[in-house]
């Protein structure tokens, strides 16, 4: 999932997107929270990444 992009960034200069780096790292955060592999509350962590990304 993260492989394409950061190669696109690293080898052809692409300049990565704060929102489009938020956007993966929640998604790839819910997915490992549906596998059972983080545990506890992350809906405060996904909604600080997202004021973050906002610049709040």
């Amino acid at each position: 999932m993260w492989l394409p992009p950061r190669n696109d960034i690293v080898f052809n200069g692409a300049s990565p997107s704060t929102a489009q780096i938020l956007g993966r790292i929640e998604r790839e955060g819910r997915a490992w929270r549906q596998a059972g592999l983080l545990k506890g509350d992350l809906d405060g962590v996904f909604a600080g990444l997202a004021r973050w990304g906002l610049g709040e």
